[in-house]
């Protein structure tokens, strides 16, 4: 059996973090989706990246003629299911389509390159139902992480400490994995009454940090002195994190290592938040929190919702957001009073000044930033990120348009 991992319209609602990775490279609890997917079903997956994706990441294209599960990039899908003769579509109680099973594969290997994956050239189908949920926006699986993190735990099965535990650490509750070559500095407090902790190998936790489950933090990453990280987080590989977290997922390589509160957030890679960075995740009427997603308003219907910021974007010191803002790739905002809910890529001002943050100049920031974690910015990866300056040019001129006129 082979297991491909196709990409529909609505992972660009996924925005920003799908412009720069496949919607299957997403952090939910302890694995990328999909991990979640491989683990499930005890084989590798694969999927065709978007165009402007496959010179940075690749693409693996399945056989044509075996069997063969295609599966939705937005599916969380937790455990496998029994998978019949006949060739069978899942849907979710939202009707949306989860995976799509085929036992004799597929005519042709073209299909697989295209965007949106038309997976509508399979059905019908004998129709089947799964309880699985598929993510339509970022908040979304910022909600789900907490239920992510006690499955991973769970799937794990791994109790123990193989690490280093300082003198006057506190660990609280049995379901604990800290992974080795792990260093828990003195006066670390570990909590998992309310849920699991999983602490990587070669992670650092410094003198005094408190830290509650249920939580992942990802290998190398190290948590800064008396940082106080609330249950529902995810966070890795290589992050640094500090000051006071709470219901986030942080992908790799991005640093919050200073005071400063982040709530119900996503933030991508090579992301740097400086000191005293804060931001709003809940509204002082206690109202739904509306949300800009690709020009659009979205009303999530929820009370609880950050702040989602795309790769190699950064903060100045003392940067306030607003419940529900959205930053795109490659920003720069600074300054006093709240930055707009909705920042497009390539943005640089705060203030009231903005401007159109300068290509060369963003990539040879970018360049710096990869090359202190000694990972190369390859021309592919340049190539990629002249597309996602071009592709939202016009997105970003009506932008700095509106804000002065």
């Amino acid at each position: 059996m082979q297991v491909f991992i196709y990409e529909d319209q609505r992972v660009l609602d996924l925005y920003p973090l799908t412009l720069t990775r496949h919607a299957g490279e997403l952090l939910v609890g302890g694995f990328r989706l999909r991990e979640w997917v491989s683990f499930a079903f005890g084989v590798d997956v694969c999927y065709a990246q978007r165009e402007y994706l496959s010179c940075v990441y690749g693409e693996c294209i399945p056989s044509a003629r075996e069997p063969l599960l295609l599966v939705n990039a937005r599916a969380f899908i937790s455990a496998p299911w029994e998978l019949p003769e006949e060739s069978t579509v899942w849907k979710n109680k939202d009707g949306e389509i989860v995976a799509v099973w085929l036992p004799s594969g597929v005519e042709s290997r073209d299909v697989f390159s295209e965007f949106p994956f038309p997976v509508e050239e399979f059905l019908p189908l004998r129709e089947a139902e799964l309880d699985v949920p598929c993510f339509g926006f970022l908040w979304d699986m910022v909600d789900y992480n907490e239920r992510a993190l006690e499955m991973f735990f769970w799937r794990m099965n791994k109790r123990g400490v193989y690490g280093n535990l300082s003198p006057g650490v506190l660990v609280v509750g049995k379901d604990v994995y800290i992974g080795s070559g792990a260093n828990i500095g003195p006066g670390v407090i570990i909590d998992a009454r309310e849920g699991p902790v999983w602490i990587a190998d070669g992670v650092k936790i410094l003198p005094g940090a408190m830290l509650m489950g249920p939580l992942f933090i990802g290998r190398g990453s190290v948590v800064k002195m008396g940082a106080k990280i609330y249950e529902g987080c995810s966070f890795g590989p290589v992050c640094k994190v500090g000051g006071e977290v709470e219901e986030t997922i942080i992908l790799g390589y991005t640093n919050k290592q200073h005071d400063g509160f982040l709530g119900h957030s996503y933030l991508g890679e090579w992301v740097n938040i400086g000191a005293d960075t804060n931001n709003s995740d809940l509204k002082n009427n206690y109202s739904s929190v509306d949300v800009w997603i690709r020009g659009r308003r979205v009303d999530t219907g929820k009370m609880f919702v950050g702040l989602f910021m795309g790769d190699h974007s950064k903060t100045g010191i003392n940067t306030m957001f607003n419940t529900g803002t959205v930053v795109g790739v490659c920003c720069n905002v600074y300054g006093a009073g709240f930055p707009p809910k909705e920042i497009p890529c390539f943005a640089w001002g705060g203030e009231g000044r903005w401007m159109e943050y300068r290509l060369n100049k963003a990539i040879e920031t970018a360049q710096k930033a990869m090359a202190r974690r000694n990972v190369e910015l390859t021309p592919a990866y340049r190539q990629m990120l002249e597309y996602i300056f071009s592709s939202t040019r016009e997105e970003r001129k009506q932008w700095l348009s509106r804000l002065r006129s």
